[in-house]
């Protein structure tokens, strides 16, 4: 695990969003410019600081280009531990509950919708802000929960880009925690944040 959050904090940070979640197509999607009010999504995240997870996503359009985004689910990650005497930093792979409220804002939507290019559901760039919360570990492989990193939670300023072909969504994006504190760790999974992510949208 450790190994690929290190090779998607590397992608993240040298790839541009955009050019990640590209989609590769011959077909026409005839509903490329719809945009839904309320959007719900099931996707799978791999992420520099919360590993593998599984959400569920709600994404509610407030004023164009605006929208709030809830998400929420189970994450396989790693979790801080101390050992020994001195108290020397540890990790161990973890499963936690993730949940965040994201508010964004899609500052090339109208462009994209003057050119005519494809803005389904917001497929578009954005910037956000990301408060989060992650909960004590529920389970934590090979160490007792007492040793472990107690629950947490933050606010993240974030870019992005996602995009939407058919029923299929993709994501990615790259931010750093905001907060004084915070900057004096010398742990980068502590600082800064970035996901890629694949989902599904559903219907209800």
């Amino acid at each position: 695990m450790p190994a690929l959050m290190k090779f998607l904090f590397f992608l993240l940070l040298f790839v541009p969003p955009a050019a990640i979640c590209q989609v590769v197509s011959n077909d026409v999607d005839i509903h490329k410019m719809e945009i839904d009010k309320d959007i719900f999504r099931a996707m799978v995240t791999f992420s520099i600081d919360e590993g593998v997870a599984l959400a569920g996503c709600y994404e509610h359009e407030i004023y164009q280009p605006f929208t709030v985004v809830v998400k929420a689910g189970p994450s396989l990650s790693r979790a801080e531990i101390t050992t020994g005497i001195w108290a020397d930093k540890d990790y161990r792979q973890g499963l936690f509950m993730a949940a965040s409220c994201e508010l964004r804002y899609y500052y090339n939507l109208k462009r994209r919708i003057r050119l005519e290019r494809t803005t389904r559901n917001f497929t578009a760039s954005y910037l956000s802000l990301e408060p989060f919360a992650i909960s004590k570990p529920l389970i934590i492989f090979s160490r007792s929960k007492a040793d472990a990193k107690p629950a947490s939670a933050g606010l993240f300023l974030n870019i992005g880009y996602q995009r939407q072909f058919r029923k299929t969504y993709l994501n990615a994006f790259f931010g750093t925690r905001i907060g004084s504190k915070i900057y004096l760790s010398s742990d980068v999974y502590n600082v800064l944040h970035g996901s890629i992510a694949f989902g599904r949208l559903l219907y209800f």
